[in-house]
Parts: C-alpha cells; structure tokens; sequence
C-alpha cells in the first residue's frame, strides 16, 4: 500500500496539488523505500514530455507522447477527464496516473527473464542513456552521470543491503558517504570500491580497456579474476586497464597478468577542465593522445566509422577541444597540428 501511496503523491506534487504535509509524506516514504527514485524519475520525465518542454520539441518525441496518451486512454478510459470541462490541471493528474500503471508495467516488462539468455536478477534495475547523456539520482542518494550509450545496471537491495551496480559505457559518480556500505562498481572483470567520492569510469566493450579518473576521496581497483591486482588511487590520479584474455586466467609467474598504466589528471589551463569529464558539460576533450585513442573518441561522439589508412599516423598525438563543430570541423582543426587527408562518406570516414 505504501509503494502506492509514493505514486499517488507523486502525481499530486507534479501537478502542484500536493499540501506541504502530503510532500512530507512523500519524502518519508521515499526515505523507507529508496528503490523507486529512479522509477519516480522516470514518471517524471514521461509527465514533463506530455507538457511540451523544450526538450521534447521534436516530431518524433512528440509522436511517441501522443501514442503513449492513447495507450493510457485504451487502458483505462475512465482515468481521464475532460479537458474542456475539468481543467488542464485534473487531466494532467489523470494523465499521471496512467503513467504510473504503464511505468511499472514497463518496468515488470524488462525485468523478465528471457529464454535462452542469461539475465539479471528479476530485482535489479537496469539504467539505460540511449543517445543522449543522462543524469539520475540512485536510490541511496549518489548521482550517476552517464554518457551517450551507456548503462548500469543496480543489484537487487541496491541502497539497503548493497550499493553494487554494473556499467558498460562511461558514467561519472559522485557517491554518498556510507561507510557501511561501500559503492563499487564493476566494468568487465575490473571492480571499483569506494566509501564516498568523484570518480568517472570509462569501459566500452570495443575499446577493450577501463578506464577510471579520481576527482576526490579514495577507490581500490580490483580484478575479480587476478585476486593479486589492487591498485589504489588518489584524487587528479587515472588508470587505464586493458581487457584482454590475460583477464580470464592467472599469471603463472606471478604477475598480475593485466597491462595497466597510471597518469596524473591534468586540467586544461585556460578552463580548468579535465579531459576525462569534459563530457559531463557537452565537450569532447583530449591532450596529447594517439590519434588512435582520438578516433574512438571521435567515433562515439559523432557516430561515425573511422578508418585510419597510415599506421604511422596512428601514434602521432593530438590536443583538442569540440563542442559544437562537425566531424568536418574537428578533423579541419586536427590536420594544423600533423597533416593528414580525409574523406568522408556518408558516416564513414577514412584518414590518410
């Protein structure tokens, strides 16, 4: 009755019909049932999009908008009032509700076992940022900024009994301090464990590599394969792990079997940032990387294919921030600091 209750003051509170005492409530309930933050947040967006905000301009989006109101209407007709005779506001608490009933359904819906795949524990959540950057707050209060294409996925009691998630892709944390239960994260083999911090964790499955940048507080790398790999970083510190077959086997001679390499962050002079969070504010940043590294990045920031047809060319390194400009205007700005030919075909693009 209570996890109800969440929904119903959630729908008063974003129709700005919720009595302080009502808000208090629902602080006091969501305090008692941490694992539907994300999913309240969900319904939030779902009721800001039927709104027409600024995000949600496009045809596209609004066309999703208009088939998710039918879909609501088809499931429960007597839900919705008259917009013309009640007022926009008892529509939209209506409309909120109905979206409570296809939110849960979605969220039964994904957490089904499928045949013939290995799935997660029916109790985990997934979090996923499609093709836009996406910003949540999880059930103990820690915040996860995930890039484009990326995901995590939180263990079951995620907030009570454990703070364990998995990722693939690259999401910046800046964690809660609880010291009796530690936030780690698991990319791969590689596991991160914190008390309390700022860290970014990059691993996208093609790069073969983690990546993890300590901004403040203390993590312990470890590898749940190669028990004798533990490396600690302190705050501007980062390592790159490389995954590869070494990952799934012991070292016979004793050695950890996994290629990593520590650097110090370094922040770029005239506005601070660090290369490895410059996503957090829109910008794709690199300092002095093989053009190799650089392709990639490149290759995810704008959804292109690189082929880099000199192998030489590869290791020549590269300084450079984007925000706005196209593939053609950053490969353009690239060739003053080593010059090379390119050519763009469609999403393809070949560098010589």
């Amino acid at each position: 009755m209570s996890s109800f209750r969440i929904w119903q003051l959630s729908a008063r509170k974003l129709t700005q019909d919720a009595t302080l005492e009502e808000l208090q409530e629902l602080e006091q309930l969501l305090r008692d049932h941490p694992e539907l933050a994300s999913q309240l947040e969900l319904h939030g967006l779902f009721f800001n999009a039927g709104q027409g905000t600024a995000s949600t301009q496009d045809p596209e989006v609004k066309e999703a908008w208009r088939r998710q109101l039918r879909a609501m209407r088809e499931a429960d007709p007597g839900t919705f009032v008259n917009t013309r005779q009640k007022g926009r506001r008892l529509w939209w608490a209506g409309a909120v509700l109905g979206v409570v009933v296809l939110t849960l359904g979605y969220f039964w819906a994904q957490q089904r076992p499928a045949k013939g795949k290995d799935m997660p524990d029916v109790h985990d959540m997934a979090i996923e940022s499609g093709n836009t950057r996406h910003e949540v707050t999880l059930p103990d209060g820690s915040r996860a900024i995930l890039n484009q294409n990326s995901h995590i996925t939180l263990s079951k009691g995620f907030g009570k009994t454990n703070r364990n998630l998995r990722l693939e892709g690259e999401v910046f944390f800046d964690v809660v301090h609880d010291a009796q239960l530690p936030f780690t994260v698991q990319a791969a083999t590689i596991q991160v464990k914190v008390l309390g911090t700022a860290f970014n964790v990059r691993a996208y499955e093609d790069e073969h590599l983690v990546q993890t940048a300590l901004i403040r507080g203390a993590v312990e790398i470890t590898d749940k394969i190669n028990k004798k790999l533990r490396i600690r970083l302190k705050p501007n510190e980062k390592v790159s792990i490389q995954i590869n077959d070494a990952n799934s086997r012991s070292d016979p001679a004793g050695d950890t079997g996994i290629l990593f390499k520590m650097e110090p962050l370094h922040k770029e002079e005239a506005t601070g940032m660090i290369p490895e969070t410059a996503w957090i504010q829109d910008k794709l940043m690199f300092n002095s990387e093989p053009l190799a590294e650089v392709a990639k990045k490149l290759e995810k920031w704008y959804k292109v294919s690189i082929l880099i047809d000199n192998e030489r060319l590869k290791e020549e390194r590269f300084t450079g921030v984007f925000e706005k400009e196209t593939i053609g205007e950053a490969l353009t700005a690239l060739q003053v600091t080593y010059p090379f030919q390119y050519r763009i075909t469609g999403k393809t693009v070949i560098i010589q």
